[in-house]
């Protein structure tokens, strides 16, 4: 048997929706045609196929090298919504040019010509009018530049400013793009602080400022005795005694006392004769290095004292000098405060270690707060130089004076200023722009009169794309409007109704998806890359024509069975022939049975690159089913078969055959009317049954001679319309086998015919 040929997408998984629960993975033929019922996973598949990363590609290609076309209800509103403008235009196409013939091409190229001299002249005309408006708009900038630097600039007009300075927009700017900050400022310029530099340095001359030392020198003394635990070494019950009560250092200060003058031998405190070897005890009491770490302490105590208090001497002097920055002196005021609390904490400590030589102590660094009071100091000495050196040299003075103007007006205007020179760049801009289009009007003008001249040999009258929509529209029905071309550069047209000749304000439904299907069919044929080159395409449609009536439909079945046959070049070459062949696969999907077959019943018999497919839904589990037979004429080969013959097609071949009873015709005959009408055509049932029953009442109802009404006909339509509504109506029901099938068939097809639908019955009944 032979087999089918793989398209680029060779195969493609679909696990989402109605495909959730049993995931089918299908292989796909280069042109595929699938036909299901709303509502069983067409959308599903469709969607999954336009997304590239969800289907194996053929391995000679790549999703890369080619664009996918995907037309679907998403297209229509996406796309009718994108090309609407403020104009309120009907619809808008971006044609494509890849067909048309060598006299098409002249034509365009002599539209493109007087094109190109309109749009140089019109946009020229646009561009100088714009350039009209910024030069407003510019002077409204600098006159509110002015109006909000006018007090400062009149203050300081012929002071830090010449006259011609103080006056003119420009001389200001040029100051303010030349102006440098780094120099001078290093704080963001107030007008309070403007003025008290003029009248400090420029106006009233003080004097210097005093450079700032602080005499503070390294303290080298060794601090390890503070962190020792100072005790008596010599153990005696005396000793034992004294350090039971914790009196060692009173004892020590008592005994030094008093051991020097003459007590007689008493005890000073408690007038009790001393033991004879008292002496001897205190000396055993307390050692002789015990005394020596003692006197140590006690020295070094002395020093950190005096280091301290000269410190605190020498901050307080700092403190009354003239300090350059007031911010200086504060933050100076706040350290020494800083430096003090650390002072007395340490003083606090050495009192406790003098009293308790056993007590280990820590003093409280100062070293850190030295280190902020010098960087202050460096700072305060910094500022008081420049200063200083400003004083001595008034031409650099009033050079800063004039910086901190300059970056006052400059923080000032700031949105003026970056507005003003906007609107300058916009308008030198607009003019190089003004340019540019005369000399490339020129030069394209001669490119395409050189064009126009090698083709005017082969010229033909063909007409333009525009005559051809408008042809398209006319042929499928819509006589009420056209098209009117009214932008050759980006290719728009605008819907004209041809009762009022003004744009269309609002389209039905079906007017908006046949558009949106030519303009669908049209980008398809052209291209989206610049140079024209038309890349290879993959085409899905979903559903083309739903809400049509059947003139549109038709001119959609054409349009589409020529995008077919663009595709089935690839395959089959005709005499010899090559054809564009630039779409690689085509998948077509409808619940539509008389488009489906209208459109796909060309390719019944091509079995190797075409393939046929059934959607359905059983629960709410979606299926796809690859419609084949075997060969009648060769049973070792496959053939297609037509999928719609699984659903609506089945209930008009039940309707055609002529072995049908009365009943099983009727039960056909409702649900075809069911189906066709309410799903497929979507009329509404009241609609149905009004146009029928009340406006068309007598196409069902003979009169004989004598004047007598048969309704019999009538009642019949009554029963077969009951299908239509909620709710059966009891009034028309009728014993259907008492009627033949022809009278059935002859209502039947009076049905389609009052409802404008003869074409479809013509196509389906036989």
């Amino acid at each position: 048997m032979a087999d089918k040929l793989k398209g680029v997408i060779q195969e493609a998984t679909f696990d989402k929706a109605t495909f959730e629960d049993k995931p089918v993975t299908i292989e796909f033929a280069p042109i595929n045609f699938l036909y299901g019922q709303n509502g069983t996973g067409k959308s599903t598949i469709a969607s999954t196929l336009s997304d590239s990363t969800t289907s194996t590609f053929s391995p000679s290609y790549t999703p890369e090298s080619f664009d996918v076309l995907f037309f679907n209800q998403d297209y229509i509103v996406n796309n009718m919504t994108a090309v609407r403008d403020e104009r309120g235009l009907g619809a808008v196409f971006m044609l494509g040019s890849v067909n048309q013939e060598i006299n098409e091409q002249i034509n365009k190229k002599r539209k493109e010509i007087e094109k190109v001299a309109n749009k140089a002249a019109a946009q020229t005309a646009t561009l100088t009018d714009r350039q009209g408006e910024i030069s407003k708009e510019i002077e409204k900038v600098k006159s509110k530049f002015l109006a909000t630097t006018q007090k400062v600039r009149e203050n300081y007009k012929n002071k830090l400013l010449s006259a011609g300075e103080a006056t003119r927009f420009d001389k200001i700017l040029e100051l303010i793009d030349n102006f440098d900050n780094t120099p001078y400022l290093d704080s963001p310029v107030t007008l309070v602080s403007l003025e008290k530099y003029y009248i400090d340095f420029i106006a009233n001359v003080s004097s210097d400022l005093p450079v700032l030392k602080l005499e503070v020198h390294d303290f080298f003394e060794d601090l390890s005795i503070f962190a020792e635990t100072l005790i008596n070494s010599t153990a005696s019950q005396f000793k034992e005694f004294i350090d039971k009560l914790g009196a060692e250092n009173w004892f020590r200060e008592s005994y030094d006392k008093f051991s020097k003058s003459d007590t007689d031998g008493l005890c000073p405190y408690c007038q009790q004769p001393l033991p004879d070897d008292f002496n001897e005890q205190v000396a055993h009491a307390f050692d002789e290095t015990y005394s020596n770490k003692i006197k140590e302490l006690q020295k070094v105590i002395r020093l950190v004292k005096n280091h301290l208090e000269n410190i605190r001497e020498n901050l307080q002097e700092l403190m009354n000098q003239t300090w350059s920055d007031e911010k200086y002196l504060s933050d100076f005021i706040r350290v020494c405060g800083n430096f003090t609390q650390i002072l007395n904490k340490n003083f606090e400590l050495l009192d406790e270690k003098n009293k308790t030589p056993s007590l280990k102590i820590e003093l409280v660094s100062w070293t850190g707060c030295l280190d902020d009071i010098h960087d202050l100091i460096l700072k305060n000495n910094k500022k008081a130089n420049e200063i200083n050196a400003l004083k001595a040299d008034p031409a650099a003075a009033k050079q800063k004076g004039l910086s901190m103007l300059i970056s006052y007006m400059k923080c000032l205007t700031s949105g003026e200023i970056a507005e003003y020179k906007t609107k300058v760049e916009e308008k030198n801009t607009i003019g190089k722009s003004i340019e540019k289009i005369s000399t490339d009007a020129e030069s394209e003008k001669k490119t395409l009169e050189l064009e126009v001249e090698e083709l005017k040999l082969k010229l033909t009258d063909t007409g333009t794309i525009v005559d051809s929509i408008n042809k398209l529209l006319k042929n499928s029905g819509f006589t009420g409007f056209h098209l009117e071309e009214i932008d050759h550069e980006t290719h728009k047209v605008q819907v004209i109704r041809d009762r009022t000749k003004l744009p269309a304000k609002r389209l039905s439904e079906g007017e908006k998806n046949f558009l949106m299907f030519l303009y669908f069919y049209f980008s398809v044929k052209g291209s989206s890359d610049p140079t024209g080159e038309i890349k290879n395409k993959i085409v899905i449609i979903d559903d083309p024509v739903t809400s049509m009536d059947s003139n549109a439909l038709l001119i959609i079945s054409t349009l589409i069975r020529e995008l077919i046959g663009i595709c089935e070049n690839n395959y089959k070459l005709e005499d010899g022939i090559t054809k564009v062949d630039y779409i690689k696969q085509i998948f077509l999907l409808s619940h539509n049975p008389y488009f489906f077959r209208a459109t796909t019943d060309e390719w019944i018999d091509e079995y190797t690159y075409v393939s046929y497919y059934y959607v359905h839904k059983e629960g709410n589990q979606s299926g796809i089913n690859l419609m084949k037979a075997i060969n009648p004429s060769n049973p070792t080969e496959y053939t297609n078969a037509f999928p719609v013959k699984n659903a609506y097609n089945a209930l008009w071949d039940q309707f055609n055959n002529t072995a049908c009873d009365s009943v099983s015709l009727m039960n056909a005959a409702r649900q075809i009317l069911e189906h066709y009408f309410i799903q497929i055509c979507k009329t509404k049932s009241t609609k149905i049954r009004k146009e029928l029953l009340e406006v068309h009442k007598d196409a069902f109802i003979t009169v004989d001679e004598f004047g007598n009404e048969d309704t019999s006909n009538y009642n019949m339509v009554s029963s077969l319309l009951s299908c239509l509504t909620s709710t059966l109506d009891d009034d028309f029901a009728f014993d259907v086998s008492a009627f033949s099938t022809d009278s059935m068939r002859l209502n039947f097809k009076q049905i389609f015919k009052i409802m404008r639908q003869e074409d479809h019955y013509n196509a389906m009944a036989k």
